[in-house]
């Protein structure tokens, strides 16, 4: 069974961020950041129980490559993506976004 994703809004600015990070680092270098979060994606979307519960219901699906951190919840068929993080951030941060 396959979930349908269902982003929160500040992801948008998560991705954005992160891309614009990478690409200050080295030009081109956002594009395989966006190729493994989309890879990432698909994995959840085909099977977010894979992943482990932190808190409050809510999974991590680490990236492979890159040191970032889907962190998503799973409401009947929908999977919430609630935060693209990188992976040393406080968890603060995305916790703040599920209340």
């Amino acid at each position: 069974m396959s979930f349908r994703l269902s982003f929160r809004v500040e992801v948008a600015e998560d991705v954005d961020s992160a891309f614009d990070w990478y690409e200050s680092q080295r030009p081109g270098l956002g594009t395989p950041f966006l190729a493994q979060l989309r890879r990432q994606l698909d994995r959840i979307e085909e099977n977010p129980r894979l992943y482990a519960v932190l808190k409050k219901r809510v999974r991590a699906a680490p990236l492979r490559q890159f040191p970032y951190v889907v962190y998503f919840r799973i409401d009947k068929e929908v999977v919430l993506i609630i935060a693209v993080m990188h992976g040393a951030m406080d968890s603060r941060h995305w916790l703040r976004r599920i209340r």
